[in-house]
């Protein structure tokens, strides 16, 4: 699994099915290497040793590998030939490093994964992301002779029904169902309200996750009662820490993501804004080994959604000065909205807390993050509690 925004989330989603499917899976995520649900090492694992480690395991059935930009470039894939592939999409991060200037050498590197598949293997990728989307079309790709399974958020795609029209199989969102279409044959893999954490289909990003999941899976073999029963159990703080889970203190509604690239952003901001009627108010930190151009769209991204920000600097300045981030941030919102609100804090706790004494009950806080481990613990501290809409 590639792309720029989602891999996580989706690798967790397909090994979490697989499993409640009866095999069991290996995962290597940017938390760490899982073996039958257990943790073997915990880091950044995203890259080939942490593909190796897996595939070392005798005792995996089945192995699911977030595989990063960064690991690509330096070691390759870990791997000869996988039976799917997944590309999640491929939008603007991380250009400026290892010698990745644009987006079509990113998309070049992205591109890997789907091009080193078995023959006759599948390909998965996103009909509402035109490089993703066109992965179909590379002939390094279309050398492998694959099945190629889109998934879109929209039923009317175009990318989708011309897929199609010649016998295609995809994987949409359609009255509030997670459909799969194969050609003009329909299955009903899940309700949207089946799905916890999506908010009534509010939380956009995290139906794409499941809809690319779930065409992975039903390349795999997987049967439409194994889906749905992964999904159901698919409980975001469990199964899915740190990105999106939903919490209150004080009766504030308090999201806490990953998220740090526009379209991450962009997926919280309206989420947030659909989900509840008040404000929202973010509490954000960015990495600072971004481009600066990088840096500056991603707070314009921020300043598009909220009204009110904390900035803060994580830890691991990546090669920044002190202080130096909170002025590009800082600046890049004002640009972007004059009249917005601005605090700044000393670290992810003064910025949460700055963040809520700015709420309503009615006014839910954004929270990104650089390491989970810290939050954790502060949401302990601050008492925090499952949001009673439904599991963090």
């Amino acid at each position: 699994v590639t792309g720029t925004n989602g891999k996580t989330t989706t690798v967790r989603m397909i090994s979490h099915i697989l499993g409640q499917a009866g095999l069991r899976a290996g995962m290597a995520t940017t938390d760490g290497v899982f073996c039958g649900g257990q943790l073997i090492h915990a880091a950044d694992a995203s890259g080939p040793r942490s593909a190796e480690m897996v595939l070392d395991d005798s005792t995996v059935e089945a192995a699911v590998l977030e595989t990063a930009r960064g690991g690509i470039i330096r070691r390759g894939l870990g791997y000869d030939r996988a039976d799917v592939a997944v590309v999640t999409n491929i939008t603007a991060d991380h250009l400026g490093c290892d010698g990745i200037d644009d987006l079509d050498d990113l998309t070049d590197v992205k591109a890997l994964v789907a091009e080193e598949i078995l023959r006759g293997g599948t390909v998965v990728l996103n009909a509402d992301d035109p490089r993703s989307a066109g992965l179909a079309q590379r002939p390094a790709v279309r050398e492998r002779n694959p099945v190629v399974r889109f998934f879109s958020l929209s039923a009317s795609s175009p990318v989708v029904i011309a897929h199609r029209m010649s016998g295609g199989i995809a994987c949409l969102l359609r009255d509030h169902q997670l459909i799969e279409a194969r050609g003009g044959e329909e299955t009903v893999l899940l309700d949207v309200d089946e799905l916890p954490g999506s908010f009534g289909g509010a939380a956009g990003h995290l139906l794409a996750n499941a809809l690319a999941s779930a065409a992975a899976c039903r390349a795999l073999g997987v049967s439409v009662k194994d889906i749905r029963r992964g999904f159901a159990t698919f409980t975001p703080a469990g199964a899915n820490p740190g990105r999106g889970n939903v919490y209150q203190v004080g009766g504030v509604p308090l999201v806490v993501d990953y998220g740090h690239n526009p379209a991450a952003l962009a997926s919280m901001g309206r989420l947030m804004h659909e989900a509840w009627d008040g404000q929202p108010i973010a509490a954000i930190t960015l990495p600072g080994d971004r481009r600066d151009d990088l840096i500056a769209e991603t707070a314009a991204t921020v300043a598009t959604w909220f009204s009110r920000v904390v900035v803060y600097e994580d830890s691991d300045l990546r090669g920044r000065q002190a202080g130096e981030m909170t002025r590009m941030i800082c600046g890049a919102l004002t640009r972007h909205r004059p009249d917005i609100a601005i605090l700044t804090a000393g670290g992810p706790g003064e910025a949460l807390r700055s963040a809520l004494a700015l709420a309503t009950p009615a006014d839910p806080v954004l929270l990104t993050y650089e390491t989970l481990g810290p939050v954790r613990d502060l949401l302990v501290s601050l008492g925090a509690t499952a949001w009673p809409g439904g599991p963090a």
